[in-house]
């Protein structure tokens, strides 16, 4: 996941406003809409400023202690989910 992967560098999310950015980060980025160019835009300018920075990289790394986010635990939950189904 290269939402997790970015915040695994210690480094600020700027992400479209979708339901799967906004459950994979919480409050660890800052959104824009998806059909929006210009808040894109506007949204990344504010994602540089330093107070916004810092605050997004350290709630990146808090989100990354929430949450087991290996490969392991993934396949794990797909192989429950499946036999749930099946």
């Amino acid at each position: 996941f290269p939402l997790v992967e970015a915040m695994g560098h210690r480094l600020p999310i700027v992400a479209a406003r979708t339901a799967v950015t906004q459950e994979i980060c919480e409050i660890a980025a800052l959104y824009y809409s998806p059909a929006d160019p210009m808040d894109a835009c506007l949204t990344i300018e504010q994602a540089l400023q330093p107070e916004f920075n810092k605050q997004l990289i350290k709630n990146g790394q808090e989100r990354l202690t929430q949450f087991d986010w290996s490969w392991n635990r993934y396949a794990k939950d797909f192989v429950r989910l499946i036999d749930m189904v099946c």
